[in-house]
């Protein structure tokens, strides 16, 4: 028979970024995730080391939770989410990976979360 692993896909992401290597605490996770997935993104983030911070779970734009939630800035990999928070006022950096490379976006790209130090 096949085997199948008991854990739902949600908590089998891997990690793309080591938790040690975030030099800051983040204030809040904001992910857009189907709501049914809240409680698993939770436990993801606990199971793999991340800070204990409020979890936002929304299943299209991510502004009202980060305005909602007192934000100083944001970081994303998705460049809509980058291009839409900045408008409505959210400093946003876009975080590099190779699905967004292609996008020039000055001074707010960072490649690693220790860029974030010059910000402060």
């Amino acid at each position: 028979g096949v085997q199948t692993c008991a854990l739902p896909i949600w908590l089998n992401i891997p990690v793309l970024t080591n938790p040690s290597d975030i030099p800051f605490e983040p204030h809040c996770y904001i992910t857009t995730r189907p709501e049914s997935t809240h409680d698993w993104t939770k436990q993801w983030l606990d199971i793999n080391g991340f800070s204990a911070a409020p979890v936002y779970t929304v299943s299209g734009s991510k502004v009202e939770a980060a305005t909602q939630s007192g934000v100083d800035w944001f970081i994303d990999d998705r460049y809509d989410n980058f291009v839409e928070l900045n408008k409505a006022g959210v400093c946003t950096f876009l975080y590099s990976r190779p699905h967004n490379e292609r996008y020039e976006v000055g001074f707010r790209r960072i490649k690693s979360l220790a860029e974030i130090n010059h910000y402060k």
